[in-house]
């Protein structure tokens, strides 16, 4: 899958699960006639963070879970130095 950041009226577009401002990847999420479409950054669609977004009933504390994605991105960005262009 190719992650990038991508731009919506101009501006970058942040993951719709840890709000991170990282490159994203559009997913369908949800069930047959109720899919929505989703921006996720690697982090949050390759963990449950995402999950816990949307069906926050199912876990505890999400948005500790929200937090730990904004971190990882935020480390990620400090190591490789990605920017949005």
């Amino acid at each position: 899958m190719t992650y990038k950041y991508k731009t919506k009226d101009g501006d970058p577009v942040s993951c719709d699960s840890c709000q991170a401002l990282a490159p994203v990847q559009t997913y369908e999420r949800g069930f047959p006639g109720q899919l929505e479409k989703w921006e996720l950054c690697e982090v949050c669609a390759n963990s449950f963070i995402a999950n816990a977004v949307q069906y926050p009933e199912q876990y505890e504390n999400v948005a500790l879970y929200q937090a730990l994605g904004l971190c990882t991105n935020m480390i990620l960005d400090a190591v490789t130095k990605r920017r949005p262009k």
